[in-house]
């Protein structure tokens, strides 16, 4: 009896997830295996002509200049994001988590850049580069100057979403029990001791997540840097996720296109992983 109730439970969970799955595989899982196909074939993205190369668009990849500078590119920007969004995100959150007036406000203040749209953020930030921050920077904005665009593009994602992770380590130090921290006072633990042996090893399951969704975020980052320089000046910013776009629809070059995009994604799934196992390793329990 009680394992017939259990196995419609089952099914019941099973029908359930089918509409998500099923818009899951629409819209991730087929696209990506036809993407498989194409990456062995020399299509155009438009005529009905597609010829089978095999290895040739892989191979001609990992000779281009363009695609490993846009490589780098990609993780330059992926570091200095996944740092500064995670350091001040936490320094926030941990700020945010004492009791004091104004501090619900203080709350929506730092999330509400987050409901912001990409483009209108961009919008903003290219304004303020241009025409008030300029002249800090000897009169040429950050996006204009080949060292400089790529963190000018940081600072506008991170102002775009660092409310995302000041939630979620808001959600962190609310579990982490009150009586650790009285039984330090007591001991005569200091603030710095607090945070070194209590905050940060009860708090890193929502590091892992954070510093995770950060960096994977930061390798596909495109419409911050699409909507503000494109890929330039230069293509001193040119992200992989742009090169990707360039080429299925500037140079119509979708087989090569289409190549890079899954050589990329298996870079995304390895780093993701070995990130995610190595903050993993360090979590404690409460």
């Amino acid at each position: 009896m009680q394992s017939g109730k259990r196995a419609k439970e089952q099914i019941w969970y099973m029908i359930l997830l089918l509409p998500g799955f099923a818009i899951f595989a629409f819209s991730v899982i087929i696209p990506f295996v036809s993407g498989i196909r194409v990456s062995f074939t020399n299509w155009d993205g438009l005529g009905q002509t597609m010829n089978y190369v095999g290895l040739k668009n892989y191979l001609l990849l990992f000779r281009s200049e363009d695609f490993w500078n846009a490589t780098k590119h990609s993780f330059y920007f992926a570091v200095l994001i996944t740092a500064a969004n995670n350091i001040l995100s936490l320094a926030v959150a941990l700020g945010l988590n004492r009791k004091f007036r104004g501090r619900g406000i203080l709350r929506t203040a730092f999330f509400f850049p987050t409901c912001l749209s990409t483009v209108l953020a961009a919008f903003i930030w290219s304004f303020l580069f241009r025409e008030s921050l300029a002249p800090l920077f000897g009169g040429i904005s950050l996006l204009g100057n080949y060292k400089t665009v790529i963190p000018g593009i940081v600072i506008i994602a991170l102002w775009n979403g660092l409310g995302i992770n000041v939630v979620i380590y808001l959600a962190g130090l609310s579990n982490i029990p009150k009586e650790l921290y009285e039984a330090a006072k007591v001991d005569g633990v200091n603030a710095w001791q607090n945070l070194k042996s209590i905050t940060i090893p009860l708090l890193m399951p929502s590091i892992t997540v954070c510093v995770t969704m950060t960096l994977i975020g930061g390798l596909k980052e495109f419409a911050t840097t699409m909507a503000t320089t494109g890929g330039g000046p230069g293509k001193g910013s040119e992200m992989v996720s742009i090169y990707i776009y360039k080429n299925l629809y500037s140079y119509y070059q979708a087989g090569y296109g289409q190549a890079v995009a899954i050589a990329f994604v298996l870079i995304l799934i390895v780093c993701g992983g070995i990130l995610s196992k190595i903050l993993r390793s360090r979590e404690v329990e409460a």
